[in-house]
C-alpha cells in the first residue's frame, strides 16, 4: 500500500527547498510580502483542523491560499465530496495540482488565481491560514457571499475580528466558527 502521507511529506520537503531557491533567485515582491506567504501547517495541526471541522462527508471544502494542498488532500481522504484550493503562487499551484491529479483526480481541484476573484457561495467548510490584515478582508467576503444556511470556518493561527469562535484549540491556535444566515 502506498503511504500517501510519507510521499506528500517527502514531496513537501523537496518542494520547500526548491521553492526557497526560486524565491531567493526571483526575489519577487509577491513571494516575500504577499497577502498569505507560504508557511506550511504541520500535519499535526492540519489533522486537528480537520477534526474540529467535523463530518466532511458530502461537504464542499474550500481552502483560500491552499499552498501545497495538504489540507485539501487530507479532507479528500476523510470523505469530503469536493475539495477546492485557490493558490496565487504559481509554483505552489503547480506542485499541488500535480499531486491532486495523481492521487485525487475527481475530488480535489486546485485553481491558480486570486482568492478575491473566487466566490465562496457554495462552500460548506472554509479553511484559512492568512495574516491578520487579510483575515479582516476575508471576513467581509464571507459575510457578503455565503449562500447556504451555514458555513463552517476553520482558521489556523489567527482570529476573525468580528466573529465569535464556537471552538478553540488554544495549544495549536485553531479557531472554528459557525456562521449562519
Amino acid at each position: 500500500m502506498i503511504d500517501f502521507l510519507a510521499i506528500l511529506d517527502g514531496l513537501t520537503k523537496f518542494f520547500l527547498i526548491f521553492s526557497f531557491i526560486l524565491v531567493v533567485i526571483l526575489a519577487t515582491k509577491e513571494a516575500l510580502t504577499g497577502e498569505a506567504p507560504y508557511i506550511p501547517s504541520r500535519f499535526k495541526t492540519v489533522l486537528k483542523m480537520i477534526d474540529i471541522a467535523g463530518d466532511l462527508k458530502d461537504k464542499v471544502v474550500l481552502d483560500l491560499g491552499s499552498g501545497d494542498g495538504r489540507v485539501l488532500f487530507l479532507c479528500a481522504k476523510r470523505g469530503a465530496k469536493k475539495c477546492i484550493g485557490i493558490e496565487k503562487n504559481f509554483f505552489l499551484y503547480l506542485f499541488s495540482n500535480i499531486v491532486a491529479q495523481i492521487f485525487f483526480k475527481n475530488k480535489v481541484k486546485i485553481i491558480h488565481g486570486n482568492m478575491w476573484n473566487y466566490s465562496i457561495k457554495n462552500t460548506d467548510i472554509l479553511f484559512v491560514y492568512l495574516l491578520p490584515n487579510t483575515i479582516n478582508k476575508v471576513e467581509k467576503k464571507i459575510l457578503k457571499e455565503f449562500k447556504k444556511d451555514k458555513i463552517i470556518i476553520i482558521s489556523n493561527r489567527f482570529k476573525f475580528p468580528n466573529l465569535s469562535p464556537t471552538e478553540i484549540d488554544e495549544k495549536l491556535h485553531i479557531y472554528k466558527y459557525v456562521v449562519t444566515k
